[in-house]
């Protein structure tokens, strides 16, 4: 057996938190890639016909969009619940979902972190 045959992930339900892009979105499509359905969630995340949902759908796998803003703690536990009424049984979690704060600095006028 090759040995990325014993890593699939057929049948497993990810969760990925800011999946829209970046590294959210490379890991929903490696998970999806290794046979795992995704559910992604992103503040800004489209319902349906995102980029992301169309890879993991290439890969023969389903998507599940959730577009919930996890700065609020309200909403955090407002996902909790539906996703878990969702999908009683989640196998992995990826929490990637983050804001980087950007400012331009006085002496160069570039963007800095």
């Amino acid at each position: 057996m090759p040995i990325l045959d014993r890593f699939r992930l057929d049948g497993k339900i990810a969760v990925v938190t800011g999946c829209r892009r970046g590294i959210g979105k490379a890991l929903a499509n490696a998970l999806a890639e290794a046979g795992a359905n995704i559910v992604g969630v992103s503040k800004s995340l489209e319902p349906s016909g995102s980029d992301v949902e169309k890879a993991v759908v290439r890969a023969g796998r389903s998507f599940r969009s959730y577009q919930y803003d996890f700065r609020e703690r309200r909403a955090v536990h407002a996902f909790t619940a539906r996703v878990m009424a969702d999908f009683p049984v989640i196998d992995i979690l990826v929490a990637n979902a983050g804001t980087t704060l950007r400012r331009q600095t006085a002496i160069s006028g570039r963007v800095g972190i």
